[in-house]
């Protein structure tokens, strides 16, 4: 597994700001047999835009679930108003610094995922990069890789939390290369998700849990439709890898823990893009042909 570093073309002057750092870096192709034969596949689709779980797919014995114990996460943030006025415990992120020591130095399950990510890019002739390191607009950022830590989480938060991670239909702000066309030439700003020729964003996100932590403790995470509904809720499980379509309205599930439990689960986030070499082919669909699992279009909410 080989990471090549790079700088991203920024097409949004907002972004042009002294926090902003337009590197990206990419997982160089490489094969890594037997990688994805214990896991254990499963796929949902919500209005058209996919999400797997994986299961069962990574070695670590508690490595990642050491890290996070003993990681610094110094900032915090509250999902909501209420939550604040509630007294609710502030979930725990990691600062630029902090990101860049676990994304340099990963613990050995991050290691295995950058190692999957480069099978990928090798199996679908594409090619995989995060995106942009940072961009910020001088107040607010939006980091390719994150790293949050939650012991409590409300109904309110849950509620307000509600976000897509970027929507390539409404525009991106930076540019993504034409891999088949002519030196230079980059992907329009506007583009349907994973189309034909087009790139496929997406978003993968591990959970680490405490020791003893049940998956009805909730603060898993929940995808709805476009219209607000609740479509599936993904359970917390340790070491589980949750991948989706980034433009899929998600958030974390409230917390259901009893009285008297301390316990906590943190998810650690990528920010990607899989970005075609062929014209004819759509990644998204080549990805589901080649995990080979069934499609669950979901009619109400669903537990998995």
């Amino acid at each position: 597994m080989r990471i090549e570093k790079d700088r991203a073309i920024l097409l949004d002057d907002c972004f042009r700001s002294s926090k902003t750092s337009p590197l990206f870096f990419r997982f160089l192709p490489k094969l890594k047999e037997g990688i994805l034969s214990q896991a254990s596949i499963q796929k949902a689709t919500i209005d058209g835009k996919d999400l797997y779980l994986f299961d069962d797919l990574f070695s670590d014995g508690g490595e990642l679930r050491s890290f996070t114990e003993t990681a610094s996460f110094s900032r915090k943030s509250f999902g909501s108003r209420e939550g604040i006025e509630s007294g609710e415990r502030p979930a725990l992120s990691m600062n630029s610094r902090e990101r860049w020591d676990f994304f340099s130095k990963p613990p050995l399950l991050v290691r295995e995922f950058f190692h999957l990510l480069s099978h990928w890019a090798e199996l679908l002739d594409a090619e995989i990069a995060t995106l942009p390191w940072e961009l910020h607009d001088g107040q607010v950022g939006s980091p390719s890789v994150i790293a949050n830590l939650v012991e409590e989480v409300s109904v309110e938060s849950m509620e307000r939390g509600k976000h897509q991670d970027y929507c390539p239909e409404d525009g991106i702000s930076f540019g993504i290369p034409m891999l088949f066309s002519e030196k230079g030439a980059l992907h329009e700003r506007c583009f349907s998700n994973g189309a034909v020729g087009k790139p496929w964003l997406i978003s993968a996100m591990i959970y680490s849990t405490k020791e003893g932590f049940l998956p009805e403790y909730g603060m898993g995470t929940a995808f709805y439709r476009g219209n607000g509904e609740l479509a599936v809720r993904s359970n917390c499980l340790d070491r589980r890898l949750v991948l989706f379509e980034g433009d899929l309205f998600h958030s974390i599930e409230a917390s259901t823990i009893p009285q008297g439990v301390a316990s906590w689960r943190a998810s650690y986030v990528f920010k990607l893009s899989m970005n075609p070499k062929n014209p004819e082919v759509s990644l998204k669909q080549k990805f589901s042909e080649l995990h080979q699992v069934d499609l669950a279009r979901l009619c109400k909410s669903a537990r998995i």
